[in-house]
């Protein structure tokens, strides 16, 4: 199971890694609680180091193919990744939230042996790595109307 479900809200960890289907998968699992009153989808972003296009497009098709128009919500997503979505239009179907305990906790499991400066440095490097991606997934958009030359 991909998802977990508590009454009428399902929840998927989006973590750093993935297998290579995971998301045609996840799809498929979403859409089998079509027509099971589901009224919100929470993704948990909190170790998400990147995000591909074609696993949005497979999360975003399930969650139409539910047929109730769930609530989107991404919990804890970078900000690299939140502008990124949002430069492709989905900030208006996905809610963006911060769960400050959440984050804590998953730091403190992560990091509870280290000394400070280890993870400032492993701080460092994540924010590295989604500002690579962020570069990566530069997204430019323009409306020219019939005719009209560039």
């Amino acid at each position: 199971m991909l998802t977990e479900r508590n009454g009428s809200t399902i929840t998927v960890v989006l973590s750093k890694e993935r297998p290579a289907n995971y998301f045609t998968l996840l799809s498929e699992e979403l859409i089998s609680y079509k027509g099971q009153g589901i009224k919100k989808i929470i993704f948990d972003a909190t170790e998400l180091m990147y995000l591909k296009g074609e696993g949005v497009s497979h999360v975003v098709s399930a969650c139409k193919e539910m047929g109730s128009k769930p609530e989107v919500v991404f919990v804890n997503c970078p900000k690299e990744i939140q502008e990124m979505l949002g430069l492709v239009g989905l900030d208006t179907i996905i809610k963006f939230e911060t769960n400050q305990a959440l984050l804590e906790s998953v730091r403190e499991k992560k990091y509870h042996n280290l000394k400070e400066e280890a993870i400032q440095r492993l701080d460092e490097h994540r924010h590295k790595l989604l500002e690579e991606f962020a570069a990566k997934n530069d997204v430019v958009c323009y409306t020219m109307k019939l005719g009209q030359e560039e």
